[in-house]
């Protein structure tokens, strides 16, 4: 009787152990393919019920191991590694059920894409990019120029040319006055560098005369080469308080006591 027992208690420690190792064998196991991995986005509200349906439907992880999938989940989430959050994930090459549920959990990874300013653009034509990048959280469409300036932190400046030309990098989701924050804090920070470092003799009165300098020379020049040679007529023409006779300017308005500029 005592032997029948051992052998079957020994036959179920046989059994739980294959279980366990199949079951570590699946949750450990790359499932990621791809060589530049997977995008997946986790939207708000998805139960963890769904997620994994969902991840079986799209092929990244596989059918027939859902339940060992859903209790290690619950493991987790009970083990106090937090409820899933929200957000654009890449599950990069060589991902395991297991690493993309840490991930998932503790929202990492997150995938990021990138929005460009190009050089020239009016704040317009930025307003219109932004608004048709549709990875974007929109909150900027019932603002007005002005709006949007105090929201940024300082209303006394016009939003034309306040935007740093660079490619900015966002998760899904994100608000568009996000982007324009990063860009405008750049667009400062480049200025008062290049306030900071000017040579003296320069006849520009604030960083803000320098940003529509530096917009007149890129909008004349056809290529960067030229850009030098450009700058160096404005300045000579500014110095003799001469019109500019750019290409970009029709009318000339006063900016600053001596500071003549023709501007669109």
């Amino acid at each position: 009787m005592k032997k029948s027992r051992l052998i079957f208690i020994l036959l179920l420690l046989g059994l739980c152990s294959i279980c366990t190792a199949g079951w570590l064998f699946f949750l450990y196991s790359p499932t990621v393919k791809e060589p530049h991995g997977i995008v997946y986005y986790l939207k708000p509200g998805t139960a963890k019920s769904t997620l994994i349906a969902d991840l079986s439907a799209q092929k990244i992880i596989s059918s027939p191991s859902l339940f060992s999938l859903s209790l290690y989940s619950q493991v987790i989430l009970s083990a106090g590694h937090g409820h899933l959050k929200t957000g654009e994930y890449l599950f990069p090459y060589g991902s395991t059920p297991a690493s993309i549920l840490k991930q998932v959990t503790s929202g990492t990874g997150y995938y990021y894409r990138s929005f460009t300013i190009v050089p020239g653009w009016t704040f317009a034509q930025l307003r219109e990019e932004l608004k048709k990048t549709d990875t974007l959280r929109h909150s900027i469409h019932s603002l007005t120029d002005q709006n949007i300036m105090e929201r940024l932190g300082d209303a006394t400046l016009p939003a034309e040319g306040e935007f740093f030309p660079e490619t900015y990098l966002y998760t899904r989701g994100v608000a568009d006055l996000v982007i324009l924050k990063q860009a405008f804090n750049l667009m400062q920070q480049r200025l008062q560098t290049a306030w900071q470092t000017r040579v003296s003799q320069l006849p520009y009165l604030n960083p803000y005369q320098v940003l529509i300098a530096a917009s007149l020379v890129e909008k004349e020049a056809y290529l960067k080469s030229e850009m030098p040679m450009i700058a160096g007529v404005l300045v000579n023409r500014l110095t003799k308080n001469m019109l500019l006779q750019f290409d970009p300017t029709t009318i000339v308005i006063t900016i600053q006591d001596n500071f003549f500029l023709e501007c669109n």
